[in-house]
């Protein structure tokens, strides 16, 4: 059975198609990841984000980067990463890291101008299984 016909295709540089995983989350009961012309992951979009992907906290950190940087490695454990002036920590525990990290940036009186909460999508479930970013993604 082809790809479904009102599912984008992006074109990869090996000139292979590949679906964009935000249309597929809504379009598709189930998915197949595949990574060097073999399955590598296969489920419905749920399933797929719950096992390879992580609720994700992302702290608006302004001026105060570097202090807002240590306060997490310093009070919760996750993967982190910055981009500008935000915080982003990868979580499967997202109320308990936010209030551990929320108490922690008071106690030390670093002020947050923002925190937002991501659910996992297929783009990191794409990321998670290829260790690749999706065409567009």
């Amino acid at each position: 059975m082809g790809p479904h016909p009102r599912l984008p295709r992006a074109r990869h540089d090996d000139s292979h198609d590949h679906a964009l995983p935000r249309e597929a989350d809504s379009l598709c009961d189930r998915v197949a990841i595949i990574d060097g012309g073999a399955i590598q992951a296969l489920g419905s979009p749920a399933e797929l984000e719950a096992a390879h992907g992580h609720d994700a906290l992302e702290l608006d950190a302004g001026d105060r980067v570097d202090e807002v940087q240590r306060i997490v490695a310093e009070t919760v454990s996750g993967a982190c990463e910055l981009a500008g002036g935000r915080v982003r920590i990868s979580t499967d525990d997202l109320v308990a890291t936010a209030r551990a990290l929320l108490v922690e940036c008071e106690r030390r009186g670093v002020p947050l101008r923002g925190l937002e909460t991501r659910q996992p999508s297929l783009d990191a479930v794409v990321l998670s299984v290829t260790g690749r970013v999706m065409p567009g993604g």
